[in-house]
């Protein structure tokens, strides 16, 4: 929910990519986390099925070295491949996690 003065204005259905690690300089998908719950990570597999059928190393792979940059080029394919309406990102106390929006609508 993306709210405004504490009043909520949109409301999206999310799917967590991933996150990047300020720390360690890695990226790793939500599907390799075992910190997010299914619901919110199960329609990744998709993209790393997608990596895996055409060889491609970083969708393919739960954790390697990254930039934020990464993180979002993950979060563009992730949109792409799964029709997400958009991107976001959320900082925490040691990177950002990044999820895709695939459905969005206003709150009423």
């Amino acid at each position: 929910m993306f709210s405004h003065k504490g009043t909520p204005v949109v409301i999206a259905d999310v799917q967590f990519v991933g996150g990047f690690s300020t720390h360690s300089n890695t990226w790793m998908w939500s599907w390799a986390n075992v910190s997010f719950l299914e619901p919110v990570k199960s329609k990744i597999r998709e993209v790393r099925a997608y990596g895996d059928q055409h060889r491609l190393i970083k969708l393919a792979s739960a954790y390697w070295g990254a930039t934020e940059q990464d993180g979002w080029d993950m979060t563009a394919i992730s949109a792409f491949l799964l029709g997400a309406k958009g991107g976001y990102r959320s900082p925490h106390e040691h990177g950002f996690t990044f999820m895709i929006m695939t459905d969005v609508r206003w709150a009423q």
